[in-house]
């Protein structure tokens, strides 16, 4: 039987998120950009990662820890891939290969 921290499973609800459409949006993949990106509930910071955007990849870097042990600093390059859109334009997709 599988142990999980605070005595319950993790749902996908409970987890952050990354809207790469909103990014492209804001203009993050028109040039080279380092910006940090925050989370927050009830208006209070929850957590906040390092992000270094290209046009065809994104760099998260974070800190991360498992219950019990030290910081260890975590930096993951996840490819961006972009489709054209019907009117026109073109739309960014996160890709783990």
């Amino acid at each position: 039987m599988p142990r999980y921290a605070y005595g319950g499973k993790t749902t996908v609800e409970s987890c952050r998120s990354i809207d790469v459409l909103q990014w492209n949006r804001l203009g993050y993949f028109r040039s080279p950009r380092w910006f940090s990106w925050i989370w927050t509930q009830d208006d209070k910071q929850t957590a906040s990662i390092n992000v270094v955007t290209e046009r065809h990849s994104v760099t998260l870097k974070y800190r991360s820890r498992s219950y019990g042990e030290d910081w260890s600093d975590v930096e993951h390059r996840i490819g961006i891939d972009w489709t054209p859109c019907r009117f026109g334009g073109e739309r960014p997709w996160l890709c783990v290969r």
